[in-house]
């Protein structure tokens, strides 16, 4: 079973049984077994351990016959060794403090010699849920911190430092917050962060695309349309937590006036069971960088755009931020290895090149599709430039006319603001290689390969100050 399954039903479940009796693990892996639980029975700690180590084992059943200090420290071996695997210690002693060794140990649960068949077989089945449940939580937390955290606002240009510190300081406020900027820039992913860092974590992020046909989407946020009876509206699933709506500039007029009129009193006429009640949310929208001409020229209400862009956050498109682009490759081909558990691809300097002068109309997406069909394709551990193909808004390859010609470029402009920015990021951190990582929203490891690639030395006045 792969270790990052997680069980449907007990019967999935791999019970490894410890006894130094054979006869007697014997009669017990039976009653186990007769329970549907897949038993793996073993009578020495030695080959405990290697199973522990070799195989995804949900629970470790310990026959303890006399010693409970023995139990402890088996117990405690085994979850050193396989720190998921819950442990039940069953014991033909009953004069042993069962609240006393649960409450010392990280043993699960301790089943004495009155309990019976039946009981065992539930007690364990409750622990393989119950690791089943941790492993849940776990995957949870590692999906949160992987896809939404600070460190997935990759860039060390100085316009992406400045949106990293915004987006940082601006998310456990409730204040609104419009984000603008062109297709693929990332402007989901930056309300997503926010909400994910925010008081408001814990309860549901509504996404409202409001490009949707204007009378589906009436009904679907304010319920004033028969046309979804079933649902409650969007807005009121959205009370306690986060309400995004994205592309809010696509909104017809009427549209415009009716959010309007709800963001002022924040509370549905058009329900019976909410029309007294203030819904408590909070909205961030995105928008497109040509937001302000729309208010000048009418298209967009004034004065929605100043109750939903209390903070506007302007996310710079690809082109203005090359800078980034070698270390937004190399997180890219990280995750990518992450999720497929394969060695992480290098690129090689002519297909960086490549990417270094393309206009990237796509924005960052563009990028992201762009490396998840070369790591698909490549047939060695490193892109080369052939790896590098464009496809244009039909899916067809597209020709090199969308390269910057510039020689300037790519090499050593980018190169002397790379080495500049690391080196005061470094210094104003006091050479804290994580905080500085962190800043600039790179990985320690790539910190340290720019760092040596520069060779960037800590002077003495920093020493000093240290």
């Amino acid at each position: 079973m792969n270790s990052n399954t997680v069980l449907t039903s007990t019967s999935d479940a791999t019970v490894m049984l410890y006894d130094p009796k054979e006869s007697e693990g014997r009669s017990l892996s039976f009653i186990l077994g007769d329970g549907g639980l897949h038993v793996r029975q073993v009578t020495s700690e030695k080959n405990a351990v290697k199973l522990l180590r070799d195989e995804d084992i949900d629970v470790a059943v310990i026959r303890i016959h006399k010693d409970s200090d023995e139990a402890q420290k088996i117990a405690s071996k085994f979850r050193q060794v396989s720190p998921m695997t819950e442990v039940v210690v069953t014991m033909d002693d009953s004069s042993i403090d069962i609240t006393s060794m649960l409450s010392q140990t990280g043993i699960y649960d301790c089943i004495g010699k009155q309990s019976s068949d039946s009981e065992l077989i539930h007690r364990v089945k409750q622990a393989v849920k119950h690791k089943s449940l941790r492993r849940e939580l776990t995957h949870l937390r590692e999906h949160v911190a992987m896809n939404f955290g600070f460190d997935n606002l990759v860039g060390i240009s100085q316009k992406m430092i400045k949106l990293k510190q915004t987006v940082i300081q601006v998310s456990p406020t409730d204040i609104p917050i419009m984000i603008s900027g062109a297709p693929g820039t990332g402007r989901t992913l930056i309300s997503s962060i926010i909400h994910h860092h925010s008081n408001r974590r814990k309860a549901r992020l509504i996404r409202v695309d409001c490009s949707t046909q204007p009378e589906l989407l009436s009904a679907q946020l304010f319920g004033d349309s028969t046309l979804i009876a079933t649902d409650s509206p969007l807005l009121a699933q959205a009370d306690g937590g986060t309400l995004l709506l994205q592309s809010v500039d696509s909104l017809n007029s009427e549209m415009q006036n009716q959010l309007v009129q709800f963001l002022k009193s924040f509370k549905l006429s058009g329900t019976a069971d909410t029309a007294e009640k203030r819904l408590d949310i909070r909205i961030l929208s995105t928008v497109n960088d040509d937001i302000e001409n729309s208010v000048l020229q009418n298209k967009f209400s004034s004065e929605l755009f100043r109750l939903l862009g209390v903070i506007n956050i302007q996310v710079p498109e690809l082109a203005q931020r090359v800078d980034d682009i070698e270390i937004l490759a190399e997180y890219f081909l990280r995750k990518m290895s992450a999720n497929t558990g394969k060695p992480a691809l290098s690129i090689s300097r002519s297909a960086l090149e490549r990417l270094l002068r393309h206009r990237w109309p796509g924005n960052v997406r563009e990028l992201e599709s762009l490396l998840h069909r070369a790591n698909a394709l490549c047939q060695t551990d490193r892109l080369q430039v052939e790896d590098i193909v464009f496809l244009g808004s039909t899916g067809t390859v597209e020709s090199t006319h969308t390269e910057i010609q510039s020689p300037r470029l790519p090499r050593t402009r980018i190169a002397d603001n790379q080495r500049q920015l690391i080196e005061q990021a470094l210094h104003d951190n006091n050479w804290n290689f994580t905080q500085t990582a962190q800043e600039l929203g790179i990985g320690r490891t790539t910190l340290w390969r720019k760092v040596k690639k520069y060779n960037l030395q800590r002077d003495k006045s920093d020493e000093q100050a240290g």
